[in-house]
């Protein structure tokens, strides 16, 4: 296989390309985008209530529902950045965070996604990025799992952690609890609907 070059670098992505011979003959080049390494954090409250964003986008002009997340910084374990985007975007940090799944590559895309169920949440905040407008909202986890089958939260990635979330529900709001039981129980007081 011929050596990757790369063909454009951005803040987020990374684009390569190698040409390949094909049986025929032929050359085609292959590419493959690669992405900042990203976390998704499901924060679920001693209620049974996962907290959801309404952020601000720009390019839509409007809020879009959506979850904790955000790209791991160089030298930062998934761990420590689902902990951080917490403290920025929620104004929380977990006592306990639980990897859920991790997923990444394929032929054309690798980007590692880690997604964490955090429980035990207490405040705890860090100024968080200057172009990020986000609002907490507390939804019953029931509620967010009929939201991701019916269409009114349809952004993909909030789609599936909030099924995979739903899948072990059991097992994580136990865990909920129980660190609710060995802190102090924390609600944000700015509650808006979605």
């Amino acid at each position: 296989m011929a050596k990757m070059k790369t063909v454009f670098q951005g803040r987020l992505f990374t684009i390569k390309q190698w040409p390949v011979r094909m049986p025929d003959g032929t050359t085609i080049n292959f590419e493959r985008a690669i992405r900042v390494p990203t976390v998704m954090v499901l924060p679920l409250d001693h209620r049974g209530h996962l907290w959801l964003t309404r952020e601000y986008q720009r390019r839509s002009r409007g809020a879009r529902v959506s979850m904790v997340m955000g790209r791991v910084e160089k030298g930062e374990s998934p761990r420590r950045a689902a902990n951080r985007e917490l403290q920025e975007e929620a104004g929380v940090r977990a006592s306990q965070l639980t990897q859920l799944r991790q997923m990444g590559k394929n032929d054309t895309l690798e980007w590692v996604t880690t997604y964490f169920v955090a429980t035990g949440l207490k405040p705890s905040r860090l100024q968080g990025d200057s172009d990020e407008h986000i609002v907490v909202t507390p939804v019953p986890l029931a509620t967010a799992f009929r939201w991701a089958l019916d269409g009114t939260v349809n952004e993909p990635f909030l789609v599936l952690g909030i099924l995979m979330l739903y899948r072990e529900r059991q097992k994580f709001l136990r865990l909920a609890r129980v660190a609710a039981r060995q802190r102090t129980r924390y609600t944000p007081t700015k509650r808006k609907h979605l």
